[in-house]
């Protein structure tokens, strides 16, 4: 990421958004540490490749949110139209 690129997101904040679809189960056996440094890596990406001049909605943001939790290795599934985490 260069100095003057804007993120799209807070990444811990964004973590945070994520940790809360997660079962206790769940994140009892998750190293939060790694996840918001996965956190990070996404944002940054997405921020790069993201167009300056197009906007951000709450629907790219759950394309996010499930592509970084796909990445932890999490199974995602929208159900009634929104994004659910699946039992393990």
């Amino acid at each position: 990421m260069t100095s003057t690129q804007h993120l799209i997101t807070d990444p811990i904040l964004f973590a945070h958004r994520a940790l809360r679809m997660l079962s206790e189960e769940q994140r009892d056996n998750l190293d939060v540490l790694a996840f918001c440094e996965l956190s990070e890596q996404i944002v940054v990406r997405w921020s790069e490749d993201w167009p300056e001049d197009q906007g951000f909605g709450s629907s790219d943001g759950t394309f996010m949110l499930r592509d970084l939790l796909q990445s932890a290795g999490f199974n995602t599934r929208f159900v009634n139209h929104r994004l659910a985490v699946m039992a393990s």
